[in-house]
């Protein structure tokens, strides 16, 4: 559903950039003062921490579980 994957990729997008606006608050910036190369870094580091999350839970979960019979 294309609906939906645009809902997803729209979420996906504000989480990670509420994750770069966490970062760079605690390094005392904001992202008007903030390079595109710092925020470039954060954002790969978001996507890293994704991929990491998401591999873990679906280790948790086995794959058949997903699956309808």
């Amino acid at each position: 559903n294309p609906e939906e994957a645009l809902r997803k990729t729209i979420a996906k997008f504000i989480t990670r950039m509420h994750y770069i606006e966490d970062k760079l608050i605690k390094k005392g910036k904001t992202l008007h003062n903030a390079t595109t190369k710092e925020m470039e870094k954060i954002w790969q580091e978001a996507k890293r921490k994704e991929k990491i999350k998401n591999y873990k839970l679906l280790k948790r979960f086995p794959h058949n579980m997903w699956t309808t019979s």
